[in-house]
């Protein structure tokens, strides 16, 4: 889901030429469905647990031209082993930012998984992607 922060960024940039798009994207574990507007996020604790969001450069070599408004990674995602619990993952987020920043586009997974000591998130070719679309009311 492209949330209200980035669909009007969008908006600004292409009707008005206000901003630019990030250099690059990071990609976040959530534990936590946040909410529309990009409040109530609850992101893997990075105190402890050896988890740090991973970069997505904004560029044609690792991300698909679109396609009806989809994007997707054309190379494989992988953060570090789990140094310790991360707890279950419901959601992927997209963010601007290494830290903090905004968080742009969310992807609730099909299946919440756990993730323990050890263990390692790996997003293969085209497991991440994410549509701009208006949804009409």
């Amino acid at each position: 889901m492209t949330l209200d922060i980035q669909i009007n960024a969008i908006a600004n940039r292409e009707y008005g030429r206000v901003g630019t798009p990030p250099t690059d994207y990071y990609i976040g574990l959530l534990t936590a469905t946040p909410n529309p507007d990009g409040t109530g996020v609850v992101e893997v604790s990075s105190i402890g647990t050896g988890y740090a969001r991973q970069v997505l450069p904004n560029n044609k070599t690792v991300l698909t031209n679109a396609y009806l408004g989809q994007v997707s990674n054309v190379a494989g995602i992988e953060f570090p082993a789990a140094v310790s619990s991360w707890g279950i993952v419901t959601d992927v987020g997209i963010f601007d930012s290494q830290a903090g920043g905004n968080l742009l586009y969310i992807s609730t997974q099909a299946t919440a998984k756990p993730f323990d000591t050890g263990d390692i998130a790996f997003f293969d070719i085209g497991d991440i992607m994410w549509t701009v679309q208006n949804i009409q009311d």
